[in-house]
């Protein structure tokens, strides 16, 4: 959050207080902001004010892809993988664990090591292998890589609602910054998607995300559900 807040974007964050660690734990402390999680509100929302919310998430995304990456002397001058200042980083689309990953020196490399996961599938299943072959040829490894919130889904937008018109609501905070780090360009839309709440009263936050934010690349988006498909859930990674 503190590496955000430097870049002068205007995206709602709670600023950070405190910070410490104790019995191998870490702490926050955040200021606190008045609002209702949209996950809350989404049911409350005329059509228009959710499309409103959903473009003004959609700019926040924007801008972070506008953030210059920096170097990380460890690893590339640009084109890496990592948290914000070039660590591990965290990302449950990877694992369902928490567990420290990375960071990669290369898009390539991510990619290789992704694929990786996944080869322990060809021991019960052969057809898998070429498969995964053939996939991981088709992925690209020349993506920009960008800045990536890595987990916007309704539970972490907060929003305030002024009233029934279709600009009558507002968002006050963009929350739970863990998973934020350098992806490629189309990580963002994919979490956004792989988040996304079933039914119908939902589906117009899944179908904006294909339509607005998938925009030439939605085969690198399609190309990770396969894998977890192929899989059932994010293969395990150890520690």
């Amino acid at each position: 959050m503190r590496f955000l807040s430097r870049q002068g974007i205007p995206i709602p964050v709670p600023r950070l207080i405190d910070y410490w660690e104790a019995d191998e734990k870490a702490y926050l402390m955040m200021e606190y902001i008045e609002g209702r999680p949209l996950l809350k509100a989404w049911k409350d929302l005329s059509a228009e004010q959710r499309d409103l919310v959903m473009r003004t998430l959609a700019c926040y995304v924007d801008a972070m892809r506008g953030v210059p990456q920096p170097p990380a002397p460890a690893l590339a001058p640009s084109g890496w993988i990592g948290s914000a200042t070039g660590g591990a980083f965290t990302d449950l689309k990877v694992t369902w664990s928490m567990v420290a990953l990375g960071p990669f020196h290369s898009q390539a490399a991510f990619n290789d090591w992704h694929f990786s996961l996944f080869a322990g599938l060809g021991q019960r299943h052969r057809d898998i292998v070429d498969r995964l072959k053939q996939m991981r040829r088709a992925t690209r490894d020349d993506h920009p890589v960008v800045f990536t919130h890595g987990d916007i889904n309704m539970k972490n937008v907060l929003v305030r609602v002024h009233g029934e018109g279709p600009i009558d609501v507002e968002i006050v905070a963009l929350l739970d910054w863990e998973q934020a780090g350098w992806r490629p360009l189309y990580w963002e839309a994919m979490k956004w998607i792989w988040l996304s709440r079933r039914g119908e009263l939902m589906a117009a936050w899944k179908e904006f995300a294909w339509k607005e934010l998938c925009v030439g690349y939605d085969e690198d988006v399609l190309r990770e559900f396969q894998l977890m498909e192929m899989s059932g859930t994010p293969p395990d990674v150890d520690e």
